[in-house]
């Protein structure tokens, strides 16, 4: 029952085509955690559908608390609208409706209005805030998923992805299902089986070549973190199989399928260039020096025989990926927020960046595009020095960055790995895919931030 004083949120965004095909694009399959903003802490229990009654319960943790929240579909009208109220939850009453309403010019508005209400009225006003946030981070988020998706359609493809745990390769997967292909997920956990996914052991050497039969496309993403501590010989050891020696079991096993895929995606890095200073780094710029750049050219090259079957090939080389949702981004929030904010070294150094959702854009791109070979450096446009990079994000986040970390103290603390990673810099060029028409929906840190409402 609705109470007498609750609070309402309303947000509305133009979309072009029509109501109904905004709908069905809107109830699209992995639509619903695609759109979950990465900087809450959610985890989906069950989904029962779409139709009137179905239910979705999940986890979501406010103010360091978990809650249980479970929400009822109350009515669904099919290319128009349908509401969900609260069964379960923090709230002492929720309603949300969706809406999606025709213009005069052809197009459509997707219209949310939630209304809420806690218990005795408190925090409602931080709620509504809340609620605003993300309600406008979810319209983004299809906007531009849906022009990127209706840009570069095709036929649905089966493909085979690795990574699918990682805070890139989940939201890939998702992003790919939306678009309307069958996505198969690589993973080393027997437990994780299923009718989507496909085990291999690559410590034992076991890749099932026969279940590699009748893909598309391969998208190879998993490696262990670079950043996962200091460069010890053992964590180099560890570095280099999870990505080289992967890779090439990987790429051999595809050498034995009589069908094998058209196309192989490996993830690589900007990294590969070395620390060159303020030099302009493009594809076709030499390898540089030291182990990160030594790594990745061997990552590179673990999948060369692939070339020569035919099979067209392409490192995606990734800087630095911004989200909340994972990597350096989320570990640097928690000290802005605190007001402990720093720049690291110089601060002259350059940090070549990329929005998550471009660099899943690129991804896609390179996917679609089949003249692209090659490195192809998956970047924004303009990189940044550290200085300015750090100011920024305080800016965004209404904290000063005032704090200054030596080099000295870094290189004593962190090693090789804070020298090469924190200390040295690429200032990486995103030619090929500005070659190619990509069109970047995040091109400056600012636009970037501000998606993630920081």
């Amino acid at each position: 029952m609705r109470p007498h004083f609750f609070m309402k949120v309303i947000t509305r965004t133009t979309f072009d085509g029509s109501p109904k095909e905004l709908f069905d694009f809107y109830l699209r399959p992995g639509n619903f955690r695609r759109m979950i903003a990465p900087w809450n802490r959610v985890v989906v229990l069950s989904r029962e559908g779409e139709e009137e009654g179905a239910e979705t319960a999940f986890n979501v943790r406010i103010l360091g608390l978990w809650h249980r929240w479970t929400l009822k579909r109350l009515t669904f009208s099919s290319g128009s609208s349908f509401v969900d109220v609260q069964v379960r939850g923090p709230f002492a009453f929720w309603k949300h409706t969706h809406r999606f309403l025709p213009t005069q010019e052809g197009g459509s508005i997707m219209e949310d209005e939630v209304e809420f209400h806690l218990l005795g009225g408190i925090g409602e006003r931080w709620a509504r805030k809340k609620i605003e946030r993300v309600v406008k981070y979810r319209h983004e988020t299809l906007r531009a998923d849906r022009e990127v998706i209706l840009r570069r359609q095709s036929p649905p493809l089966r493909i085979l992805l690795s990574g699918t745990t990682g805070f890139i390769g989940s939201q890939l997967a998702l992003f790919l299902r939306i678009a309307g292909h069958e996505v198969i997920s690589l993973v080393r956990s027997r437990k994780m089986r299923s009718e989507s996914t496909l085990f291999w052991d690559p410590v034992k050497g076991e890749v099932p070549k026969e279940a590699l039969e009748g893909f598309d496309a391969v998208i190879h993403l998993a490696g262990k973190n670079i950043a996962s501590g200091r460069w010890t010989k053992k964590l180099k050891k560890e570095l280099f199989l999870s990505r080289c020696r992967d890779t090439w079991l990987l790429s051999q096993a595809i050498l034995r399928v009589k069908n094998p895929p058209s196309c192989f995606i490996s993830a690589s890095a900007v990294g590969i260039y070395g620390s060159r200073g303020d030099e302009p780094l493009t594809e076709e710029s030499a390898v540089g020096e030291g182990f990160l750049a030594e790594l990745s050219r061997k990552w590179e090259e673990a999948s060369g025989a692939l070339k020569g079957i035919g099979i067209r090939t392409v490192y995606t080389r990734f800087g630095l990926v911004i989200s909340p949702g994972g990597g350096l981004l989320k570990r640097l929030i928690p000290s802005i927020k605190c007001g402990f904010g720093a720049i690291l070294g110089s601060g002259k150094q350059y940090l070549s960046w990329v929005a998550l959702d471009d660099l899943l854009y690129a991804i896609y791109h390179v996917l679609m595009e089949k003249s692209v070979r090659g490195p192809v450096n998956v970047t924004a446009p303009v990189p940044l020095r550290m200085e300015e990079f750090m100011k920024t994000l305080g800016a965004h986040m209404g904290r000063p960055v005032w704090l200054k970390v030596g080099s000295g103290l870094l290189s004593q603390l962190g090693g090789e790995m804070a020298r090469e990673m924190v200390l040295s810099g690429q200032y990486a060029c995103p030619m090929k895919l500005q070659e190619m028409g990509f069109i970047f929906h995040y091109p400056t840190l600012d636009r970037a931030l501000d998606h993630y409402s920081m």
